[in-house]
């Protein structure tokens, strides 16, 4: 399947994680807030935060696409990018890695060239550069000493001094040079318990190398931003080493808001392949939770007999995801509940975990966990067990040094429940009839809202076109659109497409400048000629003559660039025409759509 987006690195100077650029779906309540606060850094006003949540939540993800965002940007906010390795290391060797990373962001951003930050380079190859630079700026000299002390530190291991220079380099250079950084430290926890102070790698850990950031923590002019997968830990080192709200605390949230978690279906199902329908997408968004992690387990699940186009098919994927010890979200789950049940591995630290989980809501004193659980246990021991449970990041702590509460990430509960029915009472298991009444239970909760979905954002509804295009065997455009018999004479023949598109980027390089248009949804049939073009449109206004003008000018574009297709054009608009875009549609050939309940009436959903 051909899959048209933005180059995977043309744009992307820090490759990322998630892997093609595409799968790359943003929270965006989280970003804006993220988004306002770097536009704060020039203004010297943004203080220092860190990001929480668990493994595999889409931290990485979202620090990774921040940076290429201000890469790109080119502004006066120089970003840096540094991710603590979870393997133990010596501390100069530590220093050394971190420094060449800043140096190599910094080059990069400043020549506008990201080769060194898709290749972190050596302190040889920066001292190379430097040297070739001819007239170095101000901050090339500096960088250029830095190295030079930074070999010398290495060679005499003088592991301290090293990391000095390398640590307080990016407030350096930006109080130095009057530049704006961000620092952004992925895994900060990791500097906690894997650096040590000997090369040989003899002792114990140096506890006190997050302190090293005590004051940088408070820099205006290069603020940082600091990620952890271990809450507690994260959070009892910013309480240890950078007390006093140095580094604010944002917990990002595990599940997505509905359109973007059905965006991440879509999208999953597109680039692997994996077909799903409209209403099995809806129904795998809800039953996971919309959490975009285990979205991917169950789409991208290597089992050959998955069919993720029934409900069935769907409930079999889940459990096989929920209880197979061998699955990615076990595995992840793995880690944390073992952390805490190897201490104290107990079935009363299970009830209690349990008991917590299911019951999220709200926070429970040590006696109410006592009380509700008939626990015959001292209130000290139930203390100490949900005191593990907390580090552990299996549950979180409430007001008081004695309340603790469920984590609000639905995906544990659905572990624990497969973990420990045989073993605690009141653990209903049956996955088959538990699945379905999840599923029922949404689907009621749907129909009583009028449509949960209906306030869809545009690029979602280009998703629900597509998929709808790919699952019908036999498409007839006017049961969507009007006015198809008059945009081309074959038109309403039932269509079956082989290849749909979202997000199609045509040039016109016609005139000086070349222009780059956007089809947001390309069709092309399996037997003949035909290519169906969607315009979509979610505005609060009505289509007018300027945007049925500006898609006539991509339609024509791709017909030029095309001759040998039929070209079929529509336009998709949430809340209809005014009346002269509407005729001048009709004039043109192009077919359209107006009603927000296609969703419902046209794209499936009729029979939830």
């Amino acid at each position: 399947m051909n899959i048209s987006t933005l180059p995977l690195y043309g744009s992307m100077p820090l490759i990322e994680r998630i892997g093609h650029p595409d799968l790359y779906v943003q929270r965006q309540t989280f970003w804006n807030e993220f988004l306002q606060w770097t536009e704060g850094i020039p203004h010297l006003v943004s203080k220092s935060r860190a990001i929480l949540a668990r493994k595999k939540s889409g931290k990485t993800a979202f620090v990774q696409r921040l940076f290429n965002h201000l890469w790109n940007l080119d502004g006066e906010v120089i970003p840096f990018y540094f991710e603590v390795s979870e393997k133990r290391q010596w501390l100069g060797t530590l220093g050394v890695r971190y420094f060449e990373t800043f140096a190599s962001h910094y080059i990069a951003f400043v020549t506008r060239n990201p080769t060194s930050i898709r290749q972190r380079w050596r302190l040889s190859q920066i001292a190379r550069f430097l040297e070739d630079h001819g007239a170095p700026p101000p901050p090339f000299l500096l960088l250029k000493e830095d190295v030079a002390e930074i070999q010398t530190f290495f060679k005499d291991q003088n592991a301290d001094l090293l990391w000095e220079v390398a640590y307080s380099a990016p407030d350096r250079y930006a109080t130095g040079f009057d530049q704006r950084f961000l620092v952004i430290l992925d895994e900060f926890q990791f500097l906690g318990d894997r650096i040590y102070t000997q090369k040989s790698l003899e002792g114990e850990p140096d506890p006190s190398i997050p302190g090293s950031f005590h004051e940088l923590s408070e820099s205006k002019f290069a603020p940082m931003l600091a990620t952890g997968s271990y809450v507690g830990w994260l959070l009892n080192i910013i309480g240890t080493h950078l007390e006093g709200g140095r580094l604010e605390p944002f917990e990002m949230p595990t599940a997505m808001e509905p359109e973007e978690g059905l965006e991440v279906v879509f999208r999953l199902s597109e680039h692997l392949s994996k077909p799903v329908t409209n209403q099995t997408a809806m129904q795998i968004n809800e039953l996971c939770k919309r959490d975009p992690f285990f979205i991917r387990c169950v789409i991208g699940s290597s089992q050959t007999d998955r069919d993720l186009t029934t409900e069935a098919g769907v409930n079999r994927a889940l459990q096989h995801e929920i209880e197979s010890r061998s699955s990615q979200l076990n595995a992840i789950w793995e880690e944390y509940i073992r952390q805490a049940l190897d201490r104290i591995n107990q079935l009363n630290a299970k009830k209690i975990l349990w008991f917590l989980t299911k019951n999220r809501d709200r926070s429970y004193t040590h006696r109410e966990i006592q009380a509700a659980l008939k626990l015959d246990l001292e209130l000290d021991d139930i203390l100490n067990k949900c005191n593990v449970l907390y580090k552990a990041d299996l549950i979180l702590k409430g007001k008081s040094e004695i309340e603790f509460q469920g984590l609000q990430d639905g995906t544990l509960e659905l572990v624990l429940n497969s973990r420990f029915h045989t073993q605690i009472e009141d653990f209903a298991i049956n996955w088959e009839e538990s699945l379905q009444d999840d599923w029922q239970s949404w689907k009621h909760k749907y129909q009583t809202t009028q449509g949960r979905y209906n306030a869809l954002s545009g690029k979602l509804a280009e998703y629900l076109l597509a998929n709808e295009l790919r699952m019908k065997p036999k498409f007839k455009l006017s049961e969507y659109f009007e006015g198809v018999n008059k945009a081309h004479s074959t038109a309403n023949e039932p269509i079956t497409f082989e290849t749909v598109q979202t997000g199609v980027l045509l040039q016109n390089h016609e005139g000086v400048t070349p222009k780059t248009f956007e089809i947001d949804v390309k069709a092309d049939a399996q037997n003949d000629v035909r290519t169906l073009l969607v315009e979509v449109k979610k505005r609060q206004k009505k289509v007018a003559d300027s945007v049925v003008m500006s898609f006539m000018e991509k339609v024509r574009t791709f017909a030029e660039q095309n001759p040998d297709r039929t070209v079929i054009a529509a336009i998709w608009s949430w809340n209809g025409f005014t009346e002269s875009a509407l005729a001048l549609c009709r004039t043109h050939q192009i077919a359209t759509a107006s009603t927000s309940n296609i969703i419902q009436d046209a794209l499936g959903f009729q029979n939830l």
